[in-house]
């Protein structure tokens, strides 16, 4: 192979491997950073979804409270203001025992249409021991037709007036950590309730409208693996409880929390979840990771263009570099040509022969000077022949030249 395509090749090599390694590189890089753009970018879509549910929360814990209130004030029967609740029942715990108190169901409402003593049933399988001071528990029911049902409850405190303030008024109030119901006088006895509503209509469906249409897989869930909203209007109230993200936020303590995982569909995501202070409830974001491969597979193919025109480039120029530096006016193939020419003359180192002797020979190989020039310029670069030998060649030579000019002078 010649030098100059072994210049060649060796740049062609290295231009790749460079480019190789800078393209997996890259790959690398943009994936992981893309990674952790997704886990950033699903923190800052949460947080406004995190207070739209706390939100609405608090606002059916307020509706819950101000009839708890009027139920309290004007007795059964006369209390107003429903809102979204079919029913809205108070239970109290006695001695470790929950039993409830009263339970009020909205005329005209599907809780009417409750066989008798299912609101017993419902209130019975309710998870009391879950709800805590402050908070406030989503839970997914059935209703008597096997329909989703939901029920929202919440703590607070009721205070029995004594026989001494049996003349004060009964007026509610809810204080930061808790909701008390109570008469405006110290002298009363505190009793922990909670307050349900029932409804059958989901209070949370709506809250992830905004994210239809994303790439994103936006949805809430209970502590129990239930959807309470869904970008999916037909998954609400479904259980997700076989769903990978879903067992992964169910199971942890943590706070919140992103991760590689498969979901339900097969696709590999990543997912970003954080639960929703003062509830059960937690929010999940789920991207697809192909959405990331797909970002490393464009700028890889990018730098594959551009890197392969850079190739193209360098083999060009390699080839002119290299043939400049390997290619001069009297190459080496053509000095041994001439080599090979001169070499073959054979003049003979007679001393004692007559010119005319010489003469015949030296008449038919009659060189010209230019000629002379070459064959000594080539006899020079050779390592065949040595000085000493050289220098009779040169003499020999010279000498032919004259006995041949000399003899047809003659003629």
């Amino acid at each position: 192979m010649r030098a100059q395509s072994k210049i060649v090749f060796l740049v062609g090599i290295i231009v790749v491997l460079v480019l190789g390694a800078v393209g997996l590189k890259t790959q690398s890089v943009v994936q992981r950073y893309s990674s952790t753009y997704l886990g950033d970018s699903a923190m800052k879509q949460i947080a406004p979804l995190k207070r739209l549910v706390s939100e609405r929360m608090e606002n059916e814990k307020a509706n819950l409270i101000r009839f708890a209130t009027s139920r309290e004030a004007q007795g059964a029967g006369h209390a107003t203001g429903f809102g979204s609740f079919d029913a809205i029942a108070l239970v109290e715990t006695t001695q470790n025992q929950w039993s409830t108190t009263w339970i009020e169901k909205g005329s005209g409402l599907r809780a009417e249409k409750w066989p008798a003593g299912y609101d017993v049933t419902l209130l019975h399988s309710l998870p009391y021991a879950k709800v805590k001071d402050g908070n406030s528990l989503w839970v997914r029911l059935s209703d008597s037709q096997g329909a989703p049902l939901y029920a929202i409850m919440n703590s607070v405190e009721i205070q029995t007036p004594t026989a001494a303030a049996a003349a004060f008024p009964l007026i509610g109030h809810a204080l930061p950590e808790k909701a008390v119901l109570k008469q405006a006088t110290p002298s009363a006895r505190i009793r922990s309730a909670v307050i349900v509503g029932f409804t059958s209509e989901n209070p949370l469906s709506t809250l992830t409208e905004d994210f239809i249409g994303s790439t994103n897989n936006v949805y809430i869930v209970d502590d129990r693996g239930y959807v309470a909203s869904h970008v999916k209007r037909d998954l609400l109230g479904t259980s997700f409880a076989a769903d990978p993200i879903t067992k992964e936020t169910t199971r942890t303590r943590d706070h919140s929390g992103t991760k590689e995982v498969r979901d339900m569909d097969g696709e590999i995501v990543m997912a970003h979840f954080e639960k929703i202070d003062r509830t059960n409830l937690a929010a999940i974001i789920a991207t697809p990771i192909a959405i990331t491969s797909s970002l490393a597979t464009s700028v890889t193919n990018t730098l594959l263009t551009v890197g392969g025109a850079a190739l193209l480039l360098s083999l060009l120029l390699a080839w002119f570099v290299a043939g400049t530096i390997f290619t001069s006016p009297a190459s080496a193939s053509t000095l041994a040509a001439r080599k090979n020419r001169f070499s073959n003359i054979d003049f003979e180192d007679d001393e004692g022969a007559a010119p005319n002797a010489i003469a015949p020979r030296a008449a038919t190989s009659i060189l010209s000077a230019a000629e002379l020039a070459g064959t000594e310029a080539a006899k020079s670069h050779s390592l065949e022949f040595p000085r000493e030998r050289l220098m009779n060649e040169r003499k020999n030579a010279f000498e032919a030249f004259n006995a041949g000019l000399a003899s047809r002078l003659r003629e």
